[in-house]
């Protein structure tokens, strides 16, 4: 999970979500930012961090998705909760002022 944002605006949500095509493994994810900034992408840690075996036992697509998984520093993690970040920026300086 990407650690929450330091100096942040409290959240206008609970959690926000979006899907959308990870170039890096080819394949449809969920990334997930929580009122308190932390962001996770569901896939990672769907077929990362719940496999208690060996990649080897996956099937071969499979590896190379593992492999090619960038984890919780991710770009898509990270430009995701970067973009919620300044909407909530842009929307309590709108309002202070």
């Amino acid at each position: 999970m990407e650690p929450a944002v330091q100096d942040a605006p409290k959240a206008s949500f609970q959690s926000a979500a979006t899907t959308l095509k990870c170039r890096f493994i080819d394949d449809n994810v969920t990334i997930m930012v929580h009122s308190d900034w932390t962001a996770m992408c569901c896939w990672y840690r769907q077929n990362m961090e719940a496999s208690t075996g060996s990649p080897v036992k996956a099937k071969r697509q499979k590896r190379r998705q593992m492999e090619a998984c960038k984890g919780p520093q991710c770009e898509h993690v990270t430009e995701y909760r970067d973009r919620l970040l300044a909407e909530e920026r842009q929307r309590s300086g709108s309002q202070g002022s």
